[in-house]
């Protein structure tokens, strides 16, 4: 039990003889508390230094301090790149708005196409799409539409993340190219995820390495390339010149995408499918995100029980039956490199 300034306070005032006056207001009494008073604060710091100064309770820059002594460091928050489409051919440099955000476009991809880069940082920068706002005149403009995300944009590393990272840091030694080298040196670049590694998959010498994004979604070819190039670049591979060791070829691949159709039946209470079907679509999302998000560690298995559970949270739904995924009635079944992605959700409840 914590210490108090009462518990503290009777603690003193027992040291003093019995045949002198320490009820409140006396001289004794009066004379002691202030000490007491300073004495308690010095045990709250001493408890606080404590919380700060050990791993499992520390937050904020005492957990960076200490986490810096095994060279793991907090994942700071980076800009999302988006694909923008534009009916000609816009300068480098030219603002586009959407909602709150501003995007400057940073390159050309193709006639029409180009790279644009949210002003701020985090996941803000994936959420919106669709029409973007001109900020600079621009003739003949005609359509300008902000589209898929290349370069997830993530939010600063909370404290809960770093933690674990720090402690799964003495479960495998991170050297040389070992497995555990590869997913903590890969998974530190911006806009990557989720690692999974996969040594000798052709031969010796060969590792392929496939991932998630930040959003822990199958990532964009343009960020696979930049992952391939910083770790082992194509036209010198097993050279040594990313981050690969020497001999080590090794191949980046997005993790291979599985699209999964429900159907279920569902009964409703006050509300009908119309009003309620982004959120059971939502909730879904969530879930398979949630799966991809430890794809890393253990092989997906999608869950009809589990997706069921969820649905029958939603206010509204009263009972759930029939669920099916791509159209089996039994659970989805992943191999190692494969994760779930969503394509809908269909209520077949006449």
């Amino acid at each position: 039990m914590a210490l108090t300034y009462d518990a503290l306070l009777q603690r003193a005032l027992k040291r003093v003889s019995s045949q002198m006056d320490t009820s409140e207001g006396s001289f004794l009494f009066d004379a002691i508390a202030p000490c007491v008073a300073e004495l308690y604060e010095a045990y709250l710091h001493i408890e606080e230094l404590e919380k700060r100064v050990f791993a499992d309770t520390a937050y904020g820059e005492y957990l960076e301090r200490r986490t810096a002594e095994r060279g793991i460091y907090r994942k700071s928050a980076t800009y999302a790149t988006r694909k923008a489409y534009f009916n000609i051919d816009v300068p480098i440099g030219s603002r586009w708005a959407k909602e709150e955000l501003v995007y400057t476009v940073t390159e050309k991809v193709q006639e029409g196409v180009f790279l644009a880069k949210a002003n701020q940082t985090g996941a803000i920068g994936n959420r919106y799409s669709g029409e973007l706002v001109n900020m600079d005149f621009i003739e003949n403009l005609e359509s300008a539409t902000l589209g898929e995300v290349v370069i997830a944009g993530e939010d600063e590393e909370e404290d809960e993340s770093l933690r674990l990272r720090y402690f799964r840091s003495f479960e495998k030694e991170a050297f040389g190219g070992n497995k555990r080298d590869y997913e903590e040196k890969i998974g530190s670049i911006e806009g990557v995820g989720v690692v999974k590694v996969y040594p000798t998959w052709a031969g010796g010498g060969t590792v392929k390495v496939r991932l998630l994004d930040a959003e822990h979604n199958v990532p964009s070819p343009e960020l696979v390339q930049t992952v391939q190039e910083l770790v082992d670049p194509i036209e010198t591979s097993g050279e040594g010149l990313g981050i690969a060791p020497i001999g080590h070829k090794v191949t980046v691949e997005g993790a291979e995408e599985v699209e999964v159709q429900i159907t279920t039946q569902l009964i409703f209470k006050g509300i009908d499918w119309d009003n309620i079907k982004n959120e059971v679509t939502s909730v879904v999302e969530e879930y398979f995100k949630q799966l991809r998000s430890k794809w890393n560690e253990e092989d997906i298995v999608v869950r009809i029980s589990q997706i069921e559970a969820r649905l029958l949270e939603i206010e509204g739904i009263i009972d759930v039956q029939g669920t099916k995924l791509n159209g089996s009635s039994t659970n989805l079944y992943l191999t190692d490199e494969q994760v779930p992605v969503l394509v809908g959700v269909t209520n077949e409840t006449e």
